[in-house]
């Protein structure tokens, strides 16, 4: 049998504010879609972090919706966890049409799959006992978690090692796992540990070649299935000769006339020792129209997005209020507000206003 999985897919993430980048992340999830039917699964699985909040936007439900549906119209199961950004207790694996897995076994050809949303460090451990205890079999557990997690940031090595032996307890063959956006595959006492990464670069720390993986159960073996993305590009910026490197690229791909949707996302690591390296890099990518970020060696990561209007800005900041207020809500009412009235003390005014209960907010 054939299992499909991915994840960390984060749909909703508007990547420094860029229109294009939370197009990004929903195209790679469509393209996986597309992808993995060709490979005929008996089940897809999602490892958490389909969406990037408890509270996704409409684009990036519908998004999810319309990709399970396609591949379950081909009769396959599709399954899934919650991970640490959108835990739900599996209320959005209902609304999209995924099945939420628990300790529950799922079987598919014959194979016994549970589940366990995110739990962080100890949390898992107490856990995974807790099944033990209670008798629970399974061929497949698929968690959101990072090995080193288990015992507060050591190596993965050694959070196996106190994890295997509670799995071979209960009979399990291959752990699917989400959490660290890095891709891997390996065996540990006999057990087949899989995590596929993430389906987009969320930081630039990520390798930039992305991946899902086909599992075959008749010899638990995984193997990477590359998915396509947006390029990046990766540029170092040490000396002035590097500068005028990275803008010559970024001006030729400009001279190109290629389309935004298909330009390269720079990742640029510089030097201050380079004279005025932030403001002359933000200069050169606001003026050839490309996407990038500039991040300083000898600073916390900066980051960089085209210029964006006023109005485009606030019609983002009110998205983002409505996902974390009912709309309509006093709460949802106050909070806009103060996109119309950045001043601190019309702020105070209003907050004084709401907290008395006063109309008007």
């Amino acid at each position: 049998m054939r299992i499909a999985l991915i994840s960390d897919v984060h749909l909703g993430t508007r990547q420094y504010n860029l229109k294009e980048r939370y197009e990004d992340f929903l195209d790679a999830f469509r393209r996986f879609g597309e992808d993995v039917l060709s490979h005929r699964p008996e089940a897809v699985v999602i490892g958490g972090d389909l969406f990037d909040s408890p509270r996704p936007d409409a684009g990036s439900v519908l998004c999810a919706k319309e990709v399970i549906g396609k591949i379950r119209e081909r009769a396959v199961n599709v399954l899934s966890v919650d991970g640490n950004h959108d835990l739900s207790d599996g209320k959005w694996a209902d609304v999209i049409g995924a099945t939420p897995l628990s300790e529950k076994p799922v079987t598919v050809g014959g194979i016994r799959i549970i589940g366990v949303n995110y739990r962080n460090g100890r949390d898992l451990v107490e856990e995974i006992q807790r099944l033990v205890d209670i008798g629970t079999k399974a061929d497949i557990i698929v968690l959101h978690f990072a090995l080193s997690e288990m015992n507060g940031g050591g190596s993965a090595d050694t959070g196996v090692q106190e994890l295997c032996p509670m799995l071979e307890k209960m009979g399990v063959r291959c752990v699917l796992m989400g959490h660290v956006h890095i891709p891997d595959a390996r065996t540990w006492n006999g057990i087949l540990f899989v995590n596929p990464g993430s389906t987009e670069m969320k930081s630039s720390n990520e390798p930039e070649e992305k991946y899902w993986f086909l599992l075959e159960t008749d010899t638990w073996n995984a193997e990477p299935v590359r998915l396509r993305t947006r390029k990046v590009g990766q540029l170092e910026i040490s000396s002035e000769s590097d500068l005028a490197n990275a803008s010559a690229d970024m001006a030729e791909e400009d001279s190109l006339g290629i389309a935004r949707e298909d330009r390269t996302f720079w990742q640029i690591i510089a030097d201050d020792s380079v004279n005025d390296v932030f403001k002359r890099l933000s200069q050169v990518i606001h003026d050839t129209s490309s996407m990038g970020r500039i991040i300083m060696r000898s600073s916390k990561a900066r980051d960089l997005a085209p210029v964006v209007d006023r109005k485009e800005s606030v019609a983002t900041l009110a998205s983002a209020i409505e996902a974390r207020f009912p709309r309509d809500s006093s709460e949802a009412r106050l909070t806009a507000s103060f996109l119309h009235s950045p001043e601190p003390a019309s702020i105070h005014l209003l907050v004084e206003k709401f907290m008395s209960g006063q109309e008007g907010v």
